[in-house]
């Protein structure tokens, strides 16, 4: 947040949110954790055949589809992502056809 006046404080917020588009890897990806949740990333990296990017969990993650849950109790202690039902329900309505 901005430390600046309180009445300016509305019109800053105003310009610093910004809508962003997922990719095609990243719609791919978040829809891979819908159908398999709770899904590690390996196994995400498994089920697409090519190594995912931490970049584009991260945009899943900041957008709200994706949440890392816990880790997995095996070598390496991995992170486990799931969705929450509203988000995935919510994002999966406004892709097109």
């Amino acid at each position: 947040m901005f430390r600046t006046a309180p009445d300016l404080a509305p019109i800053l917020a105003k310009n610093t949110s910004k809508e962003r588009k997922l990719s095609n890897t990243a719609l791919e990806i978040l829809a891979i954790i819908a159908y398999n949740q709770p899904v590690t990333r390996a196994k995400i990296e498994n089920i697409r055949g090519v190594s995912t990017s931490k970049g584009n969990l991260d945009v899943i993650i900041e957008t709200g589809g994706v949440r890392p849950r816990s880790r997995k109790r095996a070598l390496g202690r991995p992170l486990i992502y799931s969705t929450s039902t509203l988000t995935a329900c919510l994002i999966f309505q406004t892709l097109p056809n």
